[in-house]
């Protein structure tokens, strides 16, 4: 919507709700998944990939205001990549559990 209509401030917030909502939807999946790799240590675990996410996002934000020119591309460049991203990686993931034999899977 960024390319299409720039200037309509609703279409853009309808867009950037549609992407919270598809990332908060993944992040609700896997996070639990996350936290079965060690499951002794759940809660050390959990404070860890929480860590290694608010890190991501701050590096993340970073580039984003570096790119900044008082437009809405640069955002917009930043949340397709990132959507695309994080796309790609949920699609090797899910390929990658299906060619772990059942048993293995913790």
């Amino acid at each position: 919507m960024a390319w299409i209509a720039p200037h309509n401030t609703y279409l853009s917030i309808a867009m950037i709700m549609i992407n919270a909502f598809g990332a908060n939807w993944t992040q609700g999946l896997y996070f639990p998944e996350g936290m079965n790799l060690f499951p002794e240590i759940k809660g050390i675990t959990a404070s860890l990939l929480t860590s290694a996410r608010l890190f991501i996002s701050a590096l993340v934000v970073g580039c984003t205001s570096a790119m900044y020119n008082g437009t809405i591309y640069p955002i917009a460049f930043v949340v397709c990549g990132v959507t695309i991203v994080s796309f790609a990686t949920v699609i090797w993931y899910e390929n990658r559990k299906v060619d772990i034999p059942a048993g293995m899977v913790s």
